[in-house]
């Protein structure tokens, strides 16, 4: 999915613990409601989401293997924690509560610790940047130092002499390119969980070129994971052979390596739920409008950078090059 800070107002959503199952808050005869089913107060943006229950920025459907369940704990730990509490008792009050996410009552309601599935694709700068993008969020690598080189010939193909015809040669051309990385720091959110990371790199020799790839990374200090791409293809060399010659092809093997570090985001997403000891209401809205439950959209309180926690990686990239 893709992160983005919406601008919109921050959306509210109300439940009552009254009703053994937990149904919304009040019966829909005494509810305050504009043209959306939604209570007045509320803008006509907001009072859609209220309707159809699902986070902003957390479409149905996003795949599972990009998102984990976020804990209370991981939430705390956002750089904007504090933030999001003080949104809470600025609109509904400072009164006694219980604060929970992922209530079982409420799954459309849920809050994750996400990668982005947009990957931003950026130009390097020059053979000693390479840059990787997530199918969750950009993941920029950067080189220490020049990639180190090396180039070697080899000779294939026949060596009968006094021959005549031709000869059939199977060579392997093309290029080849692995990445080993390791973990070096984890994200706070959703400890040794694993995220399905698409990357789109670029190739060592071709500075404008690129190749995708996607891999599992676990959130785990010194887990290791591995990039790869291979373009290498199997091709049939015809040799004409001449009377008195030795006949031969010569091939040309490139070979680089290339030192990197990187960053993964993982962003937390969803609701944030303030359950209060006593009903209460939101300070803007009609005073008789009163509920126990509140929930508050981390993605519309808090901007990208105030809900992110990284995860970092050092590593290193080879790549061969076979010519004939």
């Amino acid at each position: 999915m893709t992160f983005k800070q919406n601008t919109m107002s921050s959306t509210l959503i109300a439940f009552s613990i009254l009703g053994l199952m937990g149904v919304a808050a009040l019966p829909v005869e005494h509810q305050h409601m504009n043209a959306t089913h939604g209570p007045k107060f509320m803008s006509e943006a907001d009072a859609i989401r209220i309707r159809d229950l699902t986070p902003v920025n957390f479409p149905r459907g996003a795949p599972s293997s990009r998102c984990s369940a976020l804990t209370l704990d991981d939430a705390q730990r956002m750089p904007g924690w504090d933030k999001l509490v003080q949104y809470a008792k600025d609109t509904w009050g400072d009164g006694s509560w219980n604060i929970v996410v992922n209530p079982k009552e409420y799954p459309d309601s849920s809050a994750n610790a996400c990668t982005d599935d947009s990957p931003v694709k950026i130009e390097p700068k020059g053979i000693a940047w390479i840059y990787i993008s997530l199918t969750i969020e950009l993941t920029r690598v950067m080189c220490s130092g020049q990639p180190q080189c090396d180039q070697q010939s080899a000779d294939i193909g026949s060596d009968n002499v006094n021959a005549d015809g031709t000869d059939s040669v199977s060579i392997t051309i093309g290029d080849s390119q692995t990445g080993s990385w390791t973990v070096s720091r984890t994200s706070t959110f959703s400890a040794s969980a694993s995220f399905e990371v698409g990357f789109d790199v670029p190739e060592l020799f071709e500075a404008k070129a690129t190749f995708e790839t996607s891999t599992s990374v676990s959130n785990t200090q010194g887990n290791t994971f591995g990039t790869s791409h291979s373009t290498q293809r199997t091709v049939q060399s015809v040799i004409n052979d001449k009377p008195n010659q030795t006949c031969k092809a010569s091939m040309t093997v490139k070979s680089c390596k290339q030192d990197g570090t990187g960053k993964i985001r993982v962003a937390a997403t969803g609701w944030v739920w303030f359950n209060y000891n006593d009903k209460t209401a939101p300070k803007a809205g009609p005073s008789n409008d009163k509920h126990y439950k509140w929930a508050a959209s981390i993605d519309n309180v808090l901007s990208l950078d105030e809900r992110t926690s990284w995860i970092e990686f050092s590593g290193s990239m080879s790549e061969e090059c076979q010519e004939a």
